[in-house]
């Protein structure tokens, strides 16, 4: 859309990042969300690849629990855990595989 809309379920964004057919937004609560194309695991939860479609309404981002900022692009988003709360040995890494 050329015009603002509200997206569903987004009601305490802290931040938000628009990839280039994908967008996620991190909340309030510590977790992240994101919708558009999945084509290459783009949304984090666990799904994509070939035939993958579009998911207009946001997902859970798996995994996630102590999200700080968010930031999205090509390659996939890139969730950033607050220094103080992050969990030993575990390293920002992309939404759409473990690394």
């Amino acid at each position: 859309s050329t015009v603002p809309v509200t997206v569903t379920g987004i009601t305490t964004a802290t931040g938000v990042s628009a990839g280039s057919s994908y967008t996620c937004a991190a909340l309030a609560d510590g977790t992240a969300r994101c919708w558009g194309y999945n084509f290459n695991g783009q949304l984090g939860n666990g799904t994509g690849g070939s035939g993958s479609t579009v998911n207009a309404t946001p997902v859970v981002v798996t995994g996630l629990s102590t999200v700080a900022t968010i930031a999205a692009g090509l390659p996939p988003a890139m969730p950033r855990r607050p220094a103080a709360g992050r969990d030993p040995g575990v390293h920002v890494r992309p939404l759409a595989g473990a690394r």
